[in-house]
């Protein structure tokens, strides 16, 4: 199942831990509030308990984690929605946290949801090498479900104005008013970049501008049912092709030992599909042009997902247009000493991993 908030309460609750500390209620005042329960907020909530402040965790869904979101009901087995690979599993943060959860790792083997004309060729190359990973079989979503079960995350509530004074941070939201000391906005630059949230007074020109080039790519998954293993391929097999034209994709096969095998679409391409049913028919022709048109029929229950139309969301994970690089460490700095801004975007090297997103949410 998705870690939704029914079933979130029902963990948290069954989990018997220490109560939280210093929750507050959507609407009234604390020392910290904290916009967004993805994998930075859930870390810098966890941060803000440990040093005993209050502080109010509001989450737009009815999710936690974010990017990542595990989907268990679709095929019976676990479905990553959104991130997948753990990172640099050894020194990985979240990873390292994963044996209090009772998660297993197993280790693994489309870098930025855009065309190569569209990124920054230093974003790139000062990008750590990301070939040491590994992925939680229970999924990344149930992983940080557990990581946030202690946390009064309060779900269904949207930030929409946040005004700065000298003393606090108001936040008005669609179920009331937090007044706190700071705030630590952790939404995507996606939706940063669309306005969603109003900020009076507004942001100086400097964040303004790194919003903007750290707009978020498109990187969809198409989850296809094989059983019988028709492919021909190994437990979790990541296979590419050498392509003719830029309508290519990746295939990651047999997840986790199970039927399902994903079909990774990402940049124009999969901007340019519209609709749950042309992503499944390109994955499907697509395989058939690599395994014949017999793999069609072979072919179960099917799932796509649209992060790119995701109103909380409205993208897959940052990339930096050129030029746009340096917007990362400028997105570090605070805004008039109560401001902060966390997520994947907010990282120098890890943009784009969930352990990226985890270090933000700490630092800030």
């Amino acid at each position: 199942m998705f870690v939704s908030r029914r079933s979130f309460i029902a963990g948290a609750a069954s989990l018997a831990a220490a109560p939280a500390l210093g929750a507050v209620s959507s609407s009234g005042e604390t020392d910290v509030a904290i916009i967004g329960a993805g994998a930075a907020g859930i870390a810098a909530a966890r941060k803000v308990a440990a040093a005993g402040r209050r502080f109010a965790l509001i989450e737009a869904s009815d999710h936690v984690g974010g990017r990542c979101v595990t989907d268990t009901r679709t095929f019976g087995v676990p479905f990553d929605r959104g991130a997948r690979w753990v990172r640099f599993p050894d020194s990985n943060p979240v990873a390292r946290l994963s044996g209090r959860a009772a998660v297993e790792f197993v280790l693994g083997p489309f870098a930025c949801g855009k065309g190569l004309d569209e990124i920054s060729a230093m974003d790139f190359s000062r990008a750590l090498e990301r070939d040491a990973d590994a992925y939680c079989r229970q999924g990344y979503g149930a992983l940080l479900g557990k990581l946030a079960a202690d946390l009064p995350v309060q779900f269904g509530i949207t930030a929409q104005r946040l005004l700065s004074t000298r003393s606090s941070v108001e936040i008005e939201t669609t179920r009331g008013r937090i007044v706190a000391r700071a705030a630590i906005v952790t939404v995507s630059t996606g939706v940063l970049g669309a306005e969603r949230i109003k900020f009076e007074p507004a942001l100086p020109p400097r964040q303004r501008d790194a919003i903007a080039k750290l707009s978020l790519g498109t990187y969809e998954h198409v989850a296809l049912e094989l059983k019988g293993n028709p492919l021909q391929a190994q437990n979790d097999d990541l296979i590419f092709e050498k392509p003719s034209g830029p309508r290519t994709a990746a295939l990651l096969a047999n997840v986790s030992g199970t039927p399902l095998c994903i079909v990774e679409v990402a940049g124009k391409v999969a901007r340019e599909l519209q609709g749950e049913a042309a992503m499944a028919d390109f994955a499907t022709g697509w395989l058939a042009g690599l395994y014949g048109a017999d793999i069609k029929k072979a072919v179960g229950k099917t799932a796509v997902t649209a992060w790119t139309r995701d109103p909380f969301t409205l993208g897959a994970f940052s990339a930096a247009a050129p030029g746009g690089q340096p917007g990362r460490r400028t997105l570090m700095e605070p805004v008039r000493e109560r401001l902060f801004f966390a997520g994947e975007a907010v990282h120098e090297t890890l943009w784009g991993t969930v352990n990226g997103a985890w270090e933000s949410g700490e630092r800030a």
